[in-house]
C-alpha cells in the first residue's frame, strides 16, 4: 500500500489499504481487551506516516472520493469480503493490550487466549467488511 500510494497508484493503494483496515477492524472485535483494540490504529497510522508527504494527501483524497461513492464503495466492500475472515491467532493485537501486561506482570496466561468467547466470526466479518470502519485513513 505505500509503495502504492508512494508511487501515485491511488486505486491499487485504496484497494490494498482496505484489506488491512478490514482485518484490523475484524481483529479488534474479537479481542477481549478493548486496549488490544488500539493496535490497528497504531500500525495504520504507522503505515499512513510512511507515505512520502507530497502523496500522504492525495491519497487520502482518493481514499475518501472511494467511500463516499456508493458504488465504488461497494464494489470495494465486496472484493474484500471475498478474502473470508482471517484464520491466524492476533497475537501482536492480543500482546498490544494492557490485560497481556498485566497477565504477563503477575505470571498468568490471558484468559481465553485473549479472544472474546462469545464472538461469532461470521457476523464479525460481515460486520467489519460492510461497516468498514477501520477504512478510515489514521
Amino acid at each position: 500500500m505505500v509503495a502504492c500510494a508512494a508511487a501515485s497508484r491511488w486505486d491499487a493503494a485504496v484497494f490494498l489499504f482496505a484489506p488491512g483496515g478490514v482485518y484490523g477492524a475484524y481483529d479488534a472485535a474479537r479481542v477481549a481487551d478493548p486496549t488490544a483494540g488500539q493496535a490497528a490504529r497504531v500500525l495504520r497510522s504507522g503505515a499512513m506516516q510512511a507515505i512520502p508527504d507530497a502523496q500522504r494527501e492525495a491519497f487520502r483524497q482518493r481514499l475518501e472520493d472511494v467511500m463516499r461513492d456508493p458504488g465504488a464503495q461497494a464494489t470495494l466492500c465486496a472484493s474484500v469480503h471475498g478474502f473470508r475472515a482471517p484464520a491466524y491467532y492476533p497475537a501482536c493485537m492480543v500482546d498490544h493490550g494492557l490485560g497481556a501486561m498485566q497477565a504477563a506482570m503477575s505470571g498468568q496466561p490471558v484468559a481465553n487466549g485473549g479472544l472474546r468467547p462469545d464472538f461469532d466470526a461470521a457476523k464479525g466479518w460481515d460486520a467489519a467488511v460492510c461497516g468498514i470502519p477501520s477504512v478510515q485513513p489514521g
